[in-house]
């Protein structure tokens, strides 16, 4: 209905690989992240499984911009297969967004890319963004607040609450909590292995003889 908001996953619930979610407003929409699954063994023939495209393919003229929250394959390798339907969707993203640009020069398609960092803020079409660096397992990962007049979410993408990074880059607290003064209406969080009783922060046993054994400064 008109003046109201509609989010459509299209591929990551319930499944590791080829994320990708719709937000809808007023006609408008936003994607966040398009990534590939990795077949399985008892699936011979098949080397890719990409988001259903089918929700959006009659109405790709309505995609304002598609925001990628990091560069893994899960999050960005459907990219090009989405471009050949629409090839000058913009593309918003940290600087990682350079593998996206590799990616899609081996498809010989020329993205229109924009480079954003934690704390930015970007309005495309009817939804404005603010967007929050996120630890994960590669560099440069962000969040996303999307923020319209039916109403508000954040998209962490992949995180984990890591104080120890290799890159000195800690997930954004402060900011997220500024976001949730402002209010929040729905999050859409990473949950893998969230059932797991462990800390991001605990180091792995190899790491732990190492610190053991190593000399100590005099």
């Amino acid at each position: 209905p008109q003046g109201s908001m509609r989010i459509v996953p299209l591929g990551g619930l319930g499944e590791i690989g080829r994320n990708m979610n719709v937000v809808e407003y007023n006609g408008h929409l936003l994607l966040i992240d398009c990534g590939v699954l990795f077949p399985e063994e008892e699936q011979p023939g098949v080397d890719l499984i990409l988001p259903d495209f089918h929700y959006i393919k009659d109405r790709l003229d309505k995609v304002d911009a598609l925001v990628l929250t990091h560069g893994h394959e899960d999050h960005i390798g459907g990219v090009p297969y989405l471009l050949k339907l629409r090839p000058d969707i913009p593309l918003i993203g940290s600087k990682l967004r350079a593998f996206v640009e590799a990616k899609c020069k081996e498809h010989r398609i020329n993205p229109r890319l924009v480079e954003v960092k934690g704390r930015d803020k970007l309005k495309v079409g009817p939804f404005n963004l603010e967007f929050v660096n996120v630890t994960h397992s590669i560099p440069d990962a962000l969040a996303v607040f999307v923020q319209t007049p039916a109403g508000s979410l954040i998209d962490t993408g992949d995180i984990k609450l890591d104080q120890l990074p290799l890159d000195h880059r800690i997930t954004d607290l402060v900011e997220f909590g500024k976001l949730g003064e402002k209010g929040v209406d729905l999050l859409m969080m990473d949950s893998t292995n969230a059932e797991v009783p462990a800390s991001s922060s605990r180091k792995p046993p190899l790491v732990q003889r190492l610190i053991r054994h190593s000399p100590r400064p005099r």
